[in-house]
């Protein structure tokens, strides 16, 4: 008789009738057991799972911030050959006027030393003082002659001549700077007797 076949209340002969102490609780087994496809594959996670994404996030985040620094780097190479471009246009223009300026201040020396020659300042002085000397003797002609008063038409005419030369060199001299002047009085010096004209 197999013991599946004995009723519930008999045992098979030779099995125990309480089980061990060290067995296990009959309460603390699973009464229905879980079966195999009921556990979801992906439920454990593999070490290798998280990992990939994260890469890849650092991956793109370097790729971007490659972008970025090339972009600004460009972007700073662009602006500054526009400055110096700027800049080299600028220098060229005030080269230009610079060269400008300088040939028309060129010219315009030229120009006045010309007319310095022309003017002739030192034949004016000499005239002055070639009057200034008329008007004296003049003056000391008629005072030791006795002649009447009319004699002193002629002093006067000798005066007026000489500082009529004065007003003309002082005039010119005033047209041309001191640089050139060199020797020359820039206005005749009417304290000097030589060319007080007679007084």
């Amino acid at each position: 008789m197999n013991p599946q076949q004995l009723p519930p209340d008999q045992t098979a002969p030779g099995w125990p009738t309480n089980p061990p102490s060290g067995a296990i609780p009959t309460h603390a087994m699973p009464t229905s057991a879980v079966p195999i496809s009921a556990i979801p594959t992906g439920a454990v996670p593999t070490s290798a799972g998280p990992v990939e994404p994260r890469r890849s996030r650092r991956v793109t985040v370097v790729a971007v911030l490659a972008v970025v620094f090339l972009l600004a780097f460009v972007g700073n190479g662009v602006a500054v050959l526009a400055v110096q471009a700027r800049l080299n246009n600028e220098k060229a223009k005030l080269s230009t006027e610079l060269a400008a300026r300088q040939h028309a201040e060129a010219a315009a020396r030229a120009d006045l030393e010309t007319r310095f020659k022309q003017a002739d300042l030192p034949r004016k002085l000499q005239t002055v003082r070639d009057r200034d000397r008329a008007a004296s003797d003049a003056l000391i002609a008629w005072g030791t002659s006795s002649q009447p008063l009319s004699g002193l038409k002629t002093i006067r005419q000798a005066r007026n001549s000489c500082q009529a030369a004065v007003i003309d060199y002082d005039a010119t001299a005033a047209q041309f700077p001191d640089d050139l002047l060199v020797g020359l009085p820039n206005r005749i010096n009417l304290n000097d007797e030589s060319t007080n004209c007679g007084r």
